[in-house]
């Protein structure tokens, strides 16, 4: 919780946050799985406790597209990494669906 008390300290703070975490999933995909896995407990954590100017800056397509290339078949993700991510986007983006 200490995230989200960092992230409200600036008008900049979700926005850069999401910058990082993209940064952090594209550059981890295919490589490794375990950091994406915290990454997305990261974003869940974030989602339910940093407020609307955080859910706003998830809640956009760029970030859609990134959550789902860590799926692609080129990098092999596991079966609970699949899962989970399938899981946020059906339950955190039913919007773009």
């Amino acid at each position: 919780l200490e995230i989200c008390d960092a992230l409200g300290e600036t008008d900049e703070g979700p926005r850069d946050a999401i910058r990082a975490i993209r940064k952090r999933l594209t550059s981890s995909a295919g490589k490794d799985h375990i950091s994406i896995w915290y990454t997305l407990i990261l974003i869940e954590a974030c989602l339910k406790n940093c407020g609307r100017r955080f859910q706003a800056q998830v809640a956009n397509r760029d970030f859609l597209h990134d959550l789902i290339k860590v799926l692609l078949p080129k990098h092999n993700p596991p079966i609970q990494l699949q899962t989970k991510i399938l899981y946020m986007i059906k339950v955190r983006f039913p919007i773009f669906f």
